[in-house]
């Protein structure tokens, strides 16, 4: 019985196992070459040739990956700049914080003072942080009790706030109510 799963699922696998392609070719060890392969998952190893044939061709039709004819028995396929954005994207939407076992006492800020101009990316910046999980202090200043900085780069990049967004780790006084919201207490 094959295990049907979404298609974006795929697509994402897809793209990822070529990126993975080129982090192969760059590794500068064989160590770092056989600890890459290793992250294959082992689903990828039972696949049906038709199933990577017609997704290939799926996603070349829809401008994520490009071939490209190297000699008679070789073609070679690259992720394009629109399939690297998609990966993103399918990256963003499964984006979650991370919880630690032990809070460490400091909470994690996330300050934005976003132009009006710029609305829209704020306004979805402010749904992105909600949706994560973060607590609203006020509209502009959101809380987390773990260290997540590379998941706030992450989005800050993705909506392209970089200049506008502070990050901050900080001990607040007063504040049995956020940790109540975080079962803390």
């Amino acid at each position: 019985m094959k295990i049907r799963m979404p298609k974006n699922i795929w697509v994402k696998r897809f793209l990822w196992l070529l990126a993975l392609g080129v982090s192969l070719g760059l590794s500068p060890t064989p160590r770092h070459y056989f600890r890459l392969l290793k992250s294959v998952p082992k689903e990828w190893r039972k696949l049906e040739r038709e199933h990577i044939y017609r997704l290939s061709r799926s996603l070349k039709k829809r401008g994520f990956i490009e071939h490209k004819q190297v000699s008679k028995n070789e073609v070679r396929i690259f992720i394009t700049p629109r399939g690297r954005e998609y990966l993103k994207k399918l990256d963003f939407s499964e984006l979650e914080l991370p919880v630690q076992g032990r809070w460490d006492g400091k909470w994690r800020l996330i300050l934005f003072d976003i132009p009006e101009i710029k609305r829209r990316s704020r306004d979805a910046l402010r749904r992105k942080l909600k949706e994560l999980g973060c607590y609203e202090l006020q509209k502009s200043v959101f809380l987390w009790p773990y260290d997540c900085k590379k998941e706030i780069e992450f989005v800050i990049h993705f909506f392209n706030l970089k200049s506008f967004v502070i990050y901050a780790e900080a001990s607040l006084d007063n504040d049995y109510k956020i940790k109540r919201a975080f079962h803390i207490v």
